[in-house]
């Protein structure tokens, strides 16, 4: 049997759940819930599980947490980070079905800066994303 309690965060403060919506494993995240883990938890940058779920490019995982009222938009880390920004930030293949829903249902600009570093979206995607990504946003920004 396992004795560590799903809730024990590591030494950066994630937790399982939230190694779960990093990954993308909606199972996983639902499970999680099921047994009332802190879906509120932060870790040491100020990451929550929706902008975790972002991180993931994994528009299910979103769409489950929205069924759970459990997605906040307007959820950002430390340095300002958002939704979009960590959408563009961590990239797959499915990132830009995911920002493409995010713009749409959040009606959200994708010129928001980080507190930080005064970075849009387009900083992060044009440094860590596939160009896809980058074309849609100045496709549909300029």
């Amino acid at each position: 049997t396992c004795d560590v309690p799903p809730d024990q965060p590591d030494n950066i403060n994630n937790t399982a759940l939230l190694y779960s919506a990093m990954g993308g494993h909606s199972d996983l995240v639902e499970f999680f819930i099921e047994r009332n883990c802190n879906t509120s938890q932060i870790n040491f940058k100020g990451e929550s599980l929706s902008l975790l779920a972002c991180q993931s490019g994994e528009l299910a995982l979103v769409h489950k947490l929205e069924s759970l009222n459990l997605f906040s938009p307007d959820d950002t880390t430390n340095s300002g980070r958002g939704i979009l920004h960590y959408t563009c930030y961590f990239m797959n293949n499915k990132s830009v079905e995911l920002l493409k829903y995010l713009l749409n249902r959040y009606q959200l600009s994708i010129d928001v800066k980080d507190s930080k570093y005064d970075r849009t979206p387009l900083h992060y995607a044009s440094w860590f994303a596939s160009s896809s990504v980058v074309k849609y946003i100045n496709k549909n920004k300029y």
